[in-house]
């Protein structure tokens, strides 16, 4: 087996071996079985074969309902249930497989079963753990619902802290909190690993390269000094990550140089223990971008940057920002991953910025290796894959969600 990347034993959190670098961006996101390996002469997924969906069931949020969701943020169905995560309508919502409410647990407060903001939730076997950052704890309940208890802890080394993120087998996950600062660069992000009393086990670090963000210096007003804003891009080499949601696997894919100096998205497997149990090399590139398609990019972040920030600062700032800070700029072929418990593994195609297209989701399973796709309506986001549908959100006019679990048409070979 080949061990994950960086990954070194820390006995004492504060004595970290690395230098905690200031965090800029980490997308975790937002995959299980042995995972074959993909030459990059394979079949390029969003050009090959299309799968037909179709609705299977929807969870519509009607004003004074029960419950009234706003901000789904995760999915999980099971042969019975689909579980809903909204931070906003706080607690886990319970519904039959025909999306008919059944119950709510987990109402808001600080006492056992409640929350302030959960922001993720998993498996391990057939108990079901939801993290709360803001309580700095994990709470676990049975598949009705009925709490059964909780891990709570909060490790502070200087101005960083980590706290439990997510159940890993029997383990449990932390990435530290780092304030956002303006540097550009990154060189690790590291993930903790603690026991379920907070003791750290181990550490595993991964590597990134590139920039993931420019520093803009605001002017200031009425007498106020200067300050530097980190604004993020999509220039960057950084990794993405996803989880099994059995909490059986961790998925990282980073971006690498192959011999013919063209990058390649390596997609690594690791289990519980932290050992690299498959690797795949996937038929996915990164396209090198001119000096002209920076110009356009510049343009079209600065329309959705904050007003007071568009206040304090001109296009030509921030176009000159990105030509003197992105040495090599190229744009990703894909830009979030999402896992489901059967080994498929969804990369989502990198869309256009601020203009509205239907989402492309690139299917890869094990013994499949050309890979295909499926292409969601205008609107549709995905929020995860579970249960054996594909689970996305989408708004109505009033601005209220509607969770929509989609059956994928497999072909007969081989799944």
């Amino acid at each position: 087996m080949i061990r994950a990347l960086g990954k070194r034993r820390c006995n004492d959190f504060g004595a970290h071996p690395y230098r905690w670098a200031p965090f800029i961006a980490l997308v975790l996101g937002t995959f299980p079985v042995a995972i074959t390996a993909q030459g990059s002469e394979g079949v390029h997924p969003f050009f090959g074969q299309s799968l037909p969906i179709r609705r299977e069931v929807e969870i519509q949020v009607t004003v004074g309902g029960d419950p009234e969701l706003t901000e789904p943020r995760a999915v999980l169905a099971d042969a019975s249930s689909i579980y809903v995560l909204d931070p906003a309508a706080v607690g886990v919502h319970r519904f039959d497989r025909d999306g008919a409410w059944q119950n709510t647990f987990g109402r808001k407060g600080e006492g056992p079963g409640e929350f302030r903001r959960p922001d993720a939730m998993g498996w391990v076997s057939d108990t079901l753990w939801v993290a709360d950052p803001g309580l700095n704890r994990l709470s676990f309940f049975d598949r009705n619902g009925v709490f059964l208890r909780s891990i709570r802890f909060n490790v502070h080394s200087g101005r960083t802290r980590a706290i439990p993120r997510r159940a890993w087998g029997t383990q449990i996950l932390s990435v530290p909190y780092f304030p956002l600062r303006s540097t550009p660069g990154v060189d690790s992000i590291p993930i903790l690993v603690f026991d379920e009393n907070g003791a750290v086990q181990d550490t595993l670090v991964w590597g990134v390269s590139g920039q993931v963000a420019v520093s803009v210096t605001i002017g200031g007003q009425n007498g106020s000094e200067d300050r530097t804003v980190s604004i993020r891009h999509r220039f960057d080499h950084q990794s993405m990550m996803a989880y099994d949601p059995m909490s059986r696997w961790a998925y990282r894919a980073k971006w690498k140089v192959g011999s013919n100096d063209r990058e390649f998205l390596e997609l690594l497997r690791i289990g519980a223990t932290g050992d690299t149990t498959a690797s795949s090399r996937m038929p996915l590139s990164r396209a090198e971008l001119s000096e002209s398609d920076i110009r356009t990019y510049a343009n079209e972040l600065y329309g959705t940057l904050p007003e007071v920030v568009r206040a304090r600062i001109s296009i030509g700032e921030l176009t000159r920002a990105f030509l003197e800070q992105v040495a090599t700029p190229s744009r990703p072929s894909v830009d979030a991953m999402v896992a489901s418990e059967d080994g498929t593994i969804w990369f989502r195609q990198t869309a256009r910025m601020g203009v509205e297209t239907p989402q492309h989701w690139a299917a890869f399973q094990p013994g499949w290796e050309s890979g295909a796709h499926v292409v969601l309506p205008v609107g549709y986001s995905l929020l995860s894959a579970s249960g054996g549908l594909l689970w996305t959100k989408n708004e109505n006019a009033l601005g209220l969600p509607t969770i929509t679990g989609w059956k994928v048409s497999w072909p007969d070979t081989p799944r």
